[in-house]
């Protein structure tokens, strides 16, 4: 088994047919076996186990990841030609403002993609490349800065030989061209470091590979392991080694266990403008989609009902009838005398009608900085629109349990 749940979810399973089989409300057959699972749906016993290895491992995808870290990344690029789109299918053209919060343009196509790009609405199709290169660039900016120890980079490329891939380096689209411009600038400025295996194999390696569990040793179980031959008759049983199957189940580092969680609860409420049962629905849905792969289910539920309930503490500021403006993960930048620095607000809410600013911060954390809103205070009070309309600017600091 990949992992301890994975043999704890199977005896689980195992002791539901158990159960099932043993009670008299329904027949043994697989259509009364879903509607006793379909029965039992909220019962807390037929969930899986929670998944708290430490060094078990993560498959999630670039976006999923964002705002996360962890001990050792593993990152795949395909620096192959990808076959071309098919020509029929919806397009779609943005020209976007100065500041890129509103569009002035939007144009669809069916299946006129190069007449875009060769008529005098060519600027869109440019505009359209831009934004794809600054995805890219972005994208794999996040992908290369996970890591907090090892970052493997696995860079794939189909055809034979480094010099075919240096040919084709300007082939492609523009996407697949930056991650191939990207790779070569790193190669040649690191070029002295590749150890050649092969025509076709290259491989690099700069720093100390920090140890992980896979070399150090792995201390006793302390939990009963489970035996489900009581639900089997077994006339010869077979061992196997002890050394060769056991996985010992590691608790999540309250820290980093926290971080995830701050992050989820973040997300979570900068969803949510005008917090009322459809909203928080909706933010419901989004969160689990991200982060449905990081952490189970009834996990993230418990998660966004501790949450709604400091929501509904703080309602006033969660309703958007006692608010002109409302600003969710609000960045702000300070003076040149402080190196230009980028400030995250939580939530921003601005009245006219009371010529306020209530600042709030949302705080996951046992320790937080009490110093935090009055930096906020001080780069806002600096903005030419604040100053002129003299806003009274306040502050509250929200705290969630994250306790599930």
């Amino acid at each position: 088994f990949s992992s301890v749940n994975d043999l704890k979810n199977l005896y689980r399973f195992i002791e539901i047919i158990w159960e099932f089989k043993g009670n008299p409300d329904f027949s043994y057959n697989i259509k009364d076996f879903a509607r006793f699972c379909h029965t039992n749906v909220n019962n807390e016993d037929f969930n899986q186990a929670r998944v708290k290895e430490t060094k078990a491992i993560n498959l999630t995808t670039i976006h999923k990841s964002k705002g996360l870290q962890f001990e050792t990344v593993i990152v795949f690029f395909n620096l192959s030609r990808r076959s071309r789109s098919k020509i029929k299918g919806l397009h779609r053209f943005f020209h976007y403002n100065k500041n890129y919060n509103n569009f002035k343009e939007l144009w669809l196509t069916y299946n006129y993609k190069k007449i875009i790009s060769n008529s005098d609405k060519q600027y869109l199709s440019q505009e359209n490349e831009e934004r794809k290169i600054v995805e890219t660039l972005d994208t794999d900016y996040v992908a290369l800065t996970r890591a907090k120890k090892n970052l493997f980079v696995n860079a794939y490329f189909k055809k034979k030989g480094f010099d075919s891939f240096f040919n084709e380096i300007y082939n492609g689209n523009n996407s697949l061209r930056i991650q191939r411009l990207l790779f070569a600038k790193f190669y040649f400025k690191f070029k002295e470091n590749f150890i050649s295996e092969s025509e076709n194999r290259k491989i690099f390696s700069r720093g100390d590979l920090e140890p992980n569990i896979g070399n150090q040793e792995m201390p006793s179980a302390t939990s009963e392991e489970p035996n489900i031959s009581k639900y089997f008759s077994i006339s010869e049983p077979t061992y196997v080694e002890r050394s060769d199957w056991n996985h010992t189940l590691k608790e999540t580092g309250e820290k980093e266990d926290r971080i995830l969680l701050g992050t989820i609860a973040h997300y979570y409420l900068a969803q949510i403008k005008d917090f009322n049962t459809k909203t928080a629905a909706a933010a419901r849905r989004k969160t689990i989609a991200k982060y449905g792969a990081l952490l189970e289910s009834q996990y993230l539920h418990r998660l966004m009902d501790a949450t709604n309930q400091s929501i509904e503490e703080n309602i006033k500021f969660f309703k958007k009838q006692n608010w002109d403006l409302i600003f969710t993960e609000y960045s702000i930048f300070g003076s040149e005398t402080e190196s230009n620095q980028e400030y995250r607000i939580d939530r921003m809410l601005i009245s006219h009608k009371k010529n306020e600013v209530w600042i709030i911060d949302f705080k996951t954390g046992e320790k937080f900085d009490e110093t935090q809103i009055k930096d906020y205070k001080s780069t806002l009070s600096g903005i030419p629109y604040f100053k002129a309309n003299k806003f009274n600017f306040k502050g509250k600091y929200i705290q969630i349990d994250l306790t599930l």
